[in-house]
């Protein structure tokens, strides 16, 4: 513990916390222009992310979402999204 607080818990959020996540992306919506929306055009609901969050669950995602929890509240998220890619059969010199 630092100054008598708890530390921030890492942790991949599920679908039970697709609420939570769309709240605090929303306060981000509305606190910083970091996000690239406004906060009236963020068309997800809490359903869209839980759904979402269960397909970045399996085997082949190449999505990934951590989050930082502190007694039951979110602080922030981190999100990276792959993608697939073409080969031209080119080869790669470095």
């Amino acid at each position: 513990m630092a100054c008598g607080r708890a530390e921030p818990a890492i942790s991949r959020p599920g679908p039970g916390d697709a609420a939570s996540l769309l709240a605090l992306k929303k306060q981000l919506d509305r606190e910083t222009s970091f996000m690239l929306l406004e906060p009236e055009k963020r068309t997800e609901d809490s359903a869209d992310i839980a759904v979402d969050l269960s397909s970045m669950a399996g085997a082949a995602s190449t999505t990934v979402v951590v989050a930082a929890e502190t007694a039951g509240r979110l602080l922030g998220y981190a999100e990276a999204r792959g993608g697939g890619f073409r080969v031209t059969g080119l080869p790669l010199t470095w």
